[in-house]
């Protein structure tokens, strides 16, 4: 197990770490759940791979093998362009593939 480490800075919060277990809560910060490549996340009882964005306001519980929690102000840039991409949704999940994706760019 890893020691979680945290940054902090106007409208943003980073959270890196392993076994993270959070049961239902809610908050205002839009959240950013993204496991470390070949770990998962459990959203909710449903177990994930890749990336998920969990609206403002959203009830939810949350376990982490390893990887990060960003919490976003909903009213910063960064979080009105989450806003867009979750479309009116609780949640919005970007599967294992396109992250993959993701981490073989240049």
């Amino acid at each position: 197990m890893i020691i979680p480490t945290v940054w902090i800075d106007v409208g943003v919060g980073l959270i890196y770490g392993s076994h993270i277990d959070a049961d239902y809560h809610q908050h205002v910060a839009l959240q950013v759940i993204w496991p470390q490549h070949g770990h998962t996340h459990e959203l909710n009882g449903n177990t994930l791979h890749g990336l998920t964005i969990v609206a403002s306001k959203q009830s939810h519980c949350l376990k982490v093998q390893k990887g990060w929690i960003v919490l976003v102000e909903p009213t910063s840039r960064l979080g009105e362009q989450l806003i867009t991409l979750l479309k009116a949704q609780p949640f919005s999940h970007v599967d294992d593939s396109a992250d993959k994706s993701m981490r073989s760019l240049p």
